[in-house]
C-alpha cells in the first residue's frame, strides 16, 4: 500500500498507479493468456492450431504455430460473425461485469477503513490498519460474524487460483513465443515440453525470491514492480494487436472503427503511464548515485 498521509489525497508513485491499473482489469499477460486458453479448447479457428499436451502423459498434436487463416467467403464471414458475437458476451460478463461488481464491492470495504462518518481517520490508525496483511484482515472484520471467515478464506481461495493461473498463462505464452521464433523447426522442443520447462523455471525462480525476500529484500517491492511490468506489457500488445489487425487481417473480419479507437486510447493511456513510471524509477536511480 501506498505510504498514508494526514489527508485524503495521499501521494502515490507511477509504479504503484501503473501496477494497480494493470491488476484491476486482469492485465497484463493474463488476457494474452486468454487467448491461448480458447486456442487449447479448440474454440473458433482454435480448432484448426493444435493444443499444448502433457510433455510426460500427454499425446503430442500436429501444431500450427503460425496461424491459420479460413477461406474468405461469404458463408465462413457468417460463421465468423455468429462466433465473434458470442465471444464478446462471454468477455463481457466474465471479464468486464465481474470485474465491475467486485471492484466496487472491493473499493467500498477500503473506504470504510481510512473513512469513518464521512471523516479521514488518524493517519496513524490507518497507518496500523493497513501495514502487511492487516489490511485484508480490517477489511474481513468490517463484515462482522460469519462473513469474516469467509471473506478470509475467499481471500485465500482467490490469492491462490490466481497465482496458479499466472503461473499457467505466462508459461503459455512464453513457450508460444520460443516455438514460434526461434524453435519453429525444432521437433525435439515441441510446445508442449516448453511449456513444461517455463512453468517450473517459474516455479524455482519464485522460490528462490521468497529466500531472497529473507535477506531483507523487499517483497512488496517485488510485488510492485511485477505489477508495472503488467502495464508495460499491456501497453507494448495494445499497440502490436492494432497495428495487427490493421495490417494483417482480411478487411472482412477486422475490428470496427469504435473498438479501434478504443485500443489506440488505451495504448496512448497505458503507454503514458509507462513512460512516466519508467521516467520516474530512473530519475531515483540517478538520485541515489
Amino acid at each position: 500500500m501506498p505510504e498514508v498521509g494526514s489527508g485524503p489525497h495521499d501521494p502515490i508513485d507511477a509504479m504503484m498507479l501503473l501496477g494497480a491499473l494493470a491488476f484491476a482489469g486482469v492485465g497484463g499477460t493474463l488476457n494474452l493468456g486468454q487467448s491461448n486458453y480458447i486456442k487449447d479448447k479448440g474454440y473458433g479457428m482454435g480448432h484448426y492450431i493444435g493444443r499444448i499436451t502433457s510433455p510426460l502423459t500427454g499425446q503430442a498434436e500436429a501444431q500450427t504455430e503460425i496461424g491459420y487463416h479460413f477461406p474468405d467467403t461469404l458463408e465462413n464471414r457468417a460463421r465468423w460473425s455468429r462466433w465473434w458475437r458470442r465471444a464478446s458476451v462471454e468477455h463481457f460478463l466474465s471479464f468486464f461485469v465481474t470485474c465491475v461488481i467486485c471492484l466496487a464491492l472491493l473499493s467500498l470495504l477500503t473506504y470504510s477503513v481510512f473513512y469513518q462518518n464521512g471523516q479521514h481517520v488518524d493517519a496513524a490508525f490507518a497507518e496500523n490498519k493497513v501495514a502487511d496483511l492487516k489490511f485484508i484482515y480490517h477489511q474481513a472484520t468490517l463484515l462482522g460474524g460469519s462473513f469474516t471467515s469467509l471473506f478470509l478464506w475467499m481471500g485465500v481461495a482467490i490469492l491462490f487460483t490466481t497465482e496458479l493461473c499466472v503461473l499457467d498463462a505466462t508459461s503459455r505464452i512464453t513457450a508460444d513465443l520460443i516455438k514460434v521464433n526461434w524453435l519453429r523447426e525444432n521437433p525435439t522442443w515441441t510446445e508442449s515440453r516448453l511449456y513444461g520447462a517455463a512453468l517450473w523455471t517459474m516455479i524455482l525462480g519464485g522460490s528462490a525470491l521468497l529466500l531472497w525476500q529473507g535477506t531483507g529484500v523487499s517483497g512488496f517491492r517485488l510485488v510492485k514492480a511485477a505489477a508495472a511490468l503488467n502495464g508495460i506489457v499491456m501497453f507494448l500488445y495494445c499497440a502490436a494487436l492494432l497495428v495487427m489487425n490493421r495490417n494483417r487481417l482480411p478487411e472482412a473480419i477486422r475490428i470496427p472503427w469504435p473498438r479501434q479507437l478504443i485500443m489506440a486510447a488505451t495504448t496512448l493511456f497505458f503507454g503514458f503511464f509507462a513512460v512516466w513510471a519508467v521516467v520516474e524509477r530512473f530519475g531515483e536511480f540517478l538520485a541515489a548515485d
